[in-house]
């Protein structure tokens, strides 16, 4: 995951002795709430003097035309129109990309229900911002993780952002919930080694003290299929088309885990019906013992079992001590967003 500093109002003259700073402690950018025009375009300069320090430009409230066009006279590397102006966001897209300048929206929790994969093809990234924009130093939404898995199974290749809140106990979450760029200003601005804060922010953060229920897939966001005597192995098969997940989870009536099926298990199955799925045995495609977390544990947890195992795991379901899932945690949205 990619980290944006948001220095908030600081002047540019502050910035300058901080920028090479944050360039050489891993900040890809200056991430520049644009609430003073000449500000923002001096910020941009600014950004334009280092070779690796791009400018990530968002607009949001009351702006008028001829500002958003002095903006995008500097060139900023990437810019955001927050969805509160009240110019036409397409015009403003489609302006900023004839000037060769990536171009995409900015959100908030609450508008992240409404997102699907058609809009977000549209657009060259979304960001989703989680507190009030132009504000600093606020809290993340409680139902940040919950909207960004809504956006990653609703629109699975968005290039999604988050600003608002992020620091070195939630950064991990939001790398392993697939989130490609994270903004932070308050966490870096008050540490007393801001190398350091940017390092842990795009760290996994091992020493986190989340929970694993606190970020976890839930069953009803999650591909899972009820097996019963007349279970068939297509039914498997239609449920990991439709789940776009890349696996199934199994469970029995009273929700207990009986195993995890993959693209790797279909395969085995597969083969082993010698390529008579309609008429082959369930049991045949799914591991009846998928290495699983459990609902108390912390996020330290899984990079554990993934450091000491054979390789490394994509799907861990969650259970309870009588193993009835509760959900899950999936890894491929990370690998995605880091490819």
């Amino acid at each position: 995951m990619k980290i944006a500093f948001s220095p908030g109002q600081a002047p540019t003259a502050m910035l300058e002795s901080l920028a090479q700073c944050l360039e050489d402690a891993g900040a890809i950018g200056l991430h520049i709430d644009v609430q003073n025009v000449e500000e923002a375009c001096e910020k941009i300069r600014m950004c334009h003097g280092f070779e690796d320090l791009k400018s990530y430009v968002h607009v949001f409230g009351s702006i008028d035309p001829a500002s958003i066009e002095r903006i995008l006279e500097e060139k900023p590397d990437f810019i955001t129109f927050q969805t509160d102006i009240s110019l036409p966001l397409e015009e403003l897209c489609n302006a900023a990309r004839a000037k060769g300048i990536p171009a995409g929206w900015g959100i908030t929790v609450a508008e992240a229900w409404n997102i699907h994969e058609k809009l977000s093809k549209e657009l060259d990234h979304l960001l989703l911002m989680t507190t009030r924009p132009g504000v600093s130093g606020g809290t993340m939404h409680p139902e940040t993780f919950r909207a960004i898995r809504h956006i990653k199974k609703n629109a699975p290749d968005c290039t999604l952002w988050v600003d608002g809140g992020v620091h070195a106990e939630n950064a991990g979450v939001l790398r392993i919930l697939g989130v490609s760029l994270a903004v932070s200003g308050s966490f870096v601005l008050n540490s007393l080694r801001p190398g350091k804060a940017l390092r842990l922010l795009s760290g996994e953060a091992q020493g986190t003290h989340m929970h694993i229920r606190d970020f976890m897939w839930l069953p009803d966001e999650l591909p899972v299929l009820e097996l019963s005597p007349n279970t068939q192995a297509l039914q498997i098969f239609e449920i990991m088309e439709s789940g776009r997940m890349g696996f199934v989870l199994l469970v029995d009536s009273s929700g207990q885990l009986l195993g995890l099926c993959t693209g790797a298990d279909l395969r085995r199955g597969v083969i082993k019906s010698g390529g008579y799925v309609a008429t082959a045995s369930v049991q045949d495609f799914f591991n009846p013992e998928p290495v699983a977390l459990d609902v108390g544990d912390r996020l330290e947890r899984l990079w554990e079992i993934n450091k000491k195992g054979p390789f490394p795991y994509l799907y861990f379901p969650v259970v309870d001590r009588q193993r009835r899932l509760q959900g899950a945690v999936v890894l491929n949205h990370l690998i995605r967003s880091e490819s």
